[in-house]
């Protein structure tokens, strides 16, 4: 089992619509199934990732103000999914010990909550942030209650194809795109 101290970001995408205007997109900088992660702690960390996905997934899916899908860059019909190693939550991941920060390569998995809208450009009224932080606080909020009993664990992984997604382009990597063919 890898550390409990699993880490997870939340940040802002922008406005993004996949079917429905998305409110928030789970993703991670090391795609699940890409062509990192799955090799990293022999696909413990691919498949724990998706099970934290599925999780946090299942847990909101059913507010009615909330729209969730998998985090692709991209737009039209090239949609990709980041796989950079040179991210810091790739480099937590991937347990890379930069300028001596990390000298135990310790590592573990991560997911991002990548929340719609931009706080700086002031595009969200004070109903719609309300609702974003409780998106966010109820993701968390699952995320570590499934963490700590152990329940995420019993998700079986390939349920993160059930989350919403245009179909892949491809892959956005630190030296350009890997394409996908069907």
């Amino acid at each position: 089992m890898p550390d409990p101290r699993h880490g997870n970001a939340l940040k802002h995408q922008g406005t993004d619509t996949i079917f429905n205007s998305t409110s928030m997109s789970l993703g991670v900088s090391l795609a699940p199934n890409g062509p990192t992660l799955p090799s990293i702690k022999n696909g413990l960390y691919n498949d724990l990732t998706r099970q934290m996905h599925v999780y946090v997934y299942d847990a909101l899916k059913d507010y009615g103000y909330m729209h969730i899908d998998r985090y692709q860059t991209g737009s039209g019909d090239k949609r990709y999914e980041i796989d950079i190693k040179g991210g810091v939550v790739s480099a937590m991941m991937l347990g890379l010990n930069y300028d001596n920060i990390n000298p135990t390569n310790h590592s573990n998995p991560a997911i991002f909550f990548e929340t719609k809208g931009n706080r700086r450009d002031g595009n969200l009224g004070q109903k719609s942030n309300g609702h974003l932080i409780k998106q966010n606080y109820l993701g968390l909020k699952a995320l570590f209650y499934g963490l700590t009993t152990g329940e995420v664990e019993n998700v079986v992984p390939d349920r993160w194809e059930e989350i919403l997604v245009y179909p892949l382009a491809g892959y956005q990597t630190d030296s350009g795109i890997i394409p996908v063919s069907y």
